[in-house]
């Protein structure tokens, strides 16, 4: 190295935070599940540190996401409901702290009018709430959304975090296809199966499930592989960002 370069100041990294809304480390492949839900997750996690025992500070989403982006519990942010707006007086966000101390820019995609998204330079959204028949291509859609801005951050002279808001495993389980019957091939309307009576029978969540499982599925576990092709799809997707990183 050359006496210019060790005079020169150290430039911070760039960070891209990928957030997943819903996503259960049992059905993660790298975690141990026995279906091969995320292979591109898997590769990159085998190249960096995988935490087995972490634990969500609060639930739900947005006491959760306004710890993530804090480092302080329900109790510090100021934010215990799902529909909250406004963090804690004087509580600050990640993109203000880098920002302040190191020039960072900053973009969140997918997470606009959060309590927990406070502070970020651009807000970019997309598509990503679906309902039956329709099958959204939700993570092609942030990724149509996100590329192009990856490429501005990294044509900038400021170091660059980025947020992403991935909503595949979110219900409704509506992955496209080929994902849909990746890891089912049976008849999800077979009459002799009785396993989704107790679902359908839950009032609490009814109406809401009845709203997007396709009509007349008895089978459990093809709502599950649904759950499943839905994590497969996103894990699929994100390698497509993965990559354009690497290039």
């Amino acid at each position: 190295m050359s006496k210019e370069e060790l005079e020169m100041p150290h430039r911070p990294p760039n960070i891209l935070l990928i957030a997943i809304d819903s996503l259960l480390s049992t059905h993660v492949s790298c975690y141990g599940y026995r279906r091969l839900t995320t292979p591109h997750i898997d590769r990159f996690a085998e190249s960096g540190a995988l935490f087995e025992q972490t634990i969500s500070a609060h639930i739900p989403t947005t006491s959760a996401y306004a710890s993530m982006l804090t480092g302080r519990d329900c109790f510090g942010t100021g934010v215990v409901g799902l529909r909250q707006k406004e963090l804690g007086g004087g509580v600050r966000t990640l993109p203000e702290l880098l920002r302040d101390a190191a020039g960072y820019v900053s973009t969140c995609v997918g997470f606009p009018n959060n309590a927990a998204s406070r502070g970020f330079d651009n807000y970019l959204d997309y598509e990503a709430w679906g309902a039956y028949p329709d099958r959204l291509r939700k993570a092609e859609l942030l990724n149509d959304v996100t590329v192009p801005e990856l490429e501005r951050l990294a044509a900038a002279d400021s170091p660059w975090l980025m947020m992403l808001r991935h909503m595949d495993p979110h219900a409704p389980y509506l992955p496209p296809e080929p994902f849909d019957r990746l890891f089912y091939q049976g008849d999800p309307n077979d009459p002799g199966n009785r396993s989704m009576e107790p679902v359908y029978s839950f009032k609490p969540f009814k109406d809401f499930l009845m709203g997007w499982i396709p009509p007349g599925v008895t089978d459990k576990d093809y709502v599950i592989a649904q759950y499943d092709g839905a994590i497969a799809y996103m894990d699929a997707a994100i390698q497509r960002l993965l990559t354009h990183i690497d290039e």
